[in-house]
C-alpha cells in the first residue's frame, strides 16, 4: 500500500469506529427516532411493518410511542433508537451520500 492508501483506509476505519461507539452508546436506547425513506417500507431493504418478522428486522412504527405497526406503503416511520444504530451497522450500504434510508 502506499501512503495515499493507507491514510484513505485510515479515514474509512475512523469513520466505522465512530458509528460503532454510536451503536455501543444507544445499545440499550428505548428513545424513538423518526426515519423516512425514498421508497415506501414495503420495498425498503430489512425492514419490517410486520410483528413477527421484528426479531430480525427493523420493525418500523406509525407512531412515536412504539405501539402501532406503521402502513407498508408508509414512506417512513418510527423505530427504536437501538435497533436503528444497529439497522446502520449491519447495512452501512443504505447510508451516504444519496441513502435510500435515513433520519429526520
Amino acid at each position: 500500500m502506499n501512503l495515499q492508501e493507507l491514510v484513505a483506509r485510515l479515514a474509512e476505519l475512523t469513520a466505522e469506529l465512530a458509528r460503532v461507539e454510536v451503536a455501543i452508546k444507544a445499545f440499550a436506547s428505548s428513545e424513538p427516532v423518526e426515519i423516512w425513506t425514498w421508497k415506501n417500507l414495503r420495498n425498503t431493504s430489512c425492514v419490517t411493518t410486520q410483528l413477527e418478522k421484528a426479531d430480525r428486522l427493523l420493525m418500523v412504527f406509525s407512531d412515536k410511542s412504539l405501539t402501532t405497526p406503521a402502513d407498508e406503503s408508509a414512506k417512513g416511520g418510527w423505530v427504536l433508537r437501538s435497533a436503528w444504530e444497529q439497522y446502520k451497522l449491519a447495512h452501512p450500504e443504505m447510508l451516504g451520500r444519496n441513502p435510500p434510508i435515513g433520519e429526520r
